[in-house]
């Protein structure tokens, strides 16, 4: 795996991401899926979800809804086994990310 991208959930946390296109072959595992923009030096999260498998592409649509209407976008990708970990380390993330009464996209 090539580059990371560190995103930093309310906890002051910071979470190692790899951008999926990297990737050779989609790993096989569960993990926390971003797409995000990277706009004035930081990361603006657009969507935020988990899947338990990744090869599945749970992540496809709303990719595809977000490059519709921003097109310097990457998709993320954190491997996680444990759903509880998924889910404690996204919304982390989420409360640092979202903007006060939006509602995030989130599985």
């Amino acid at each position: 795996m090539g580059r990371r991208i560190q995103l930093s959930g309310l906890s002051g946390r910071t979470y190692d991401f790899a951008p999926l296109a990297d990737a050779a072959v989609v790993p096989r595992q569960a993990a926390n899926v971003v797409v995000a923009e990277r706009k004035r030096g930081r990361w603006r999260v657009l969507y935020l979800g988990q899947t338990d498998y990744l090869p599945r592409k749970d992540w496809a649509e709303p990719l595809e809804r977000i490059r519709a209407t921003t097109r310097h976008v990457e998709l993320l990708y954190r491997l996680n086994i444990a759903h509880a970990v998924r889910e404690a380390e996204a919304e982390d993330i989420r409360l640092l990310h979202q903007p006060p009464g939006d509602a995030a996209d989130a599985d």
